[in-house]
């Protein structure tokens, strides 16, 4: 029997924005397509690509979904319990940005981001480039947070279940530039 793996990470990219740029306002994550367009155009650049950690309460959250969410009582880490009603639930439904100075590496057992105070919210587009990736895209708004930086991301479940965590070195939030974060798995045989 063939098994199945999951592998991700998490893009990161500065876009300039303003007057004269090829998107003059920039409030939307952007698809693969537009990056690679205001790429080419020279006005976005990849930051980093960083791993991501999908954590104990993710592989639940995807062995529910397999089984439709049949007889699961709820999702628990040990510390806090995430009740699943339907499969609708379970989707990936936020992403969410800290700034914590130097935040510890993701762990298995992780059921929240480190910075819990949270630097920024966002509600990602989900495209899917292929037959076997899925695409999670948040945007940081160009000229918010300016003089911030941020070190972590999370991806969260409409029920608030923590799927993955991905820290990083430290962004700094500029003037003129947004920050589009690309999280995307891939789904390959193992």
């Amino acid at each position: 029997m063939e098994g199945l793996c999951i592998s991700g990470a998490l893009e990161v990219w500065r876009v300039r924005v303003g007057p004269g740029c090829a998107d003059d306002r920039l409030d939307a994550p952007l698809s693969a397509y537009e990056i690679d367009r205001l790429s080419n155009a020279g006005e976005a650049a990849l930051v980093g690509t960083y791993r991501n950690k999908v954590v104990d309460l993710g592989r639940s959250l995807i062995r529910a979904l397999i089984g439709n969410g049949l007889s699961l009582p709820s999702i628990s880490n040990g510390v806090q319990s995430f009740p699943t009603v339907t499969i609708a639930d379970l989707a990936i439904f936020e992403m969410r940005f800290g700034n914590l100075n130097s935040p510890t590496a993701p762990t298995a057992a992780d059921f929240q981001m480190e910075d819990v105070t949270l630097l920024h919210t966002a509600t990602p587009v989900v495209t899917y480039p292929t037959n076997f990736t899925v695409r999670w895209s948040g945007l940081i708004p160009a000229n918010t947070y300016v003089g911030q930086q941020v070190t972590e991301e999370g991806l969260f479940a409409v029920n608030g279940a923590l799927f993955a965590r991905t820290t990083f070195p430290a962004e700094a939030i500029v003037s003129g530039f947004a920050v589009n974060f690309a999280h995307t798995f891939s789904l390959t045989a193992a």
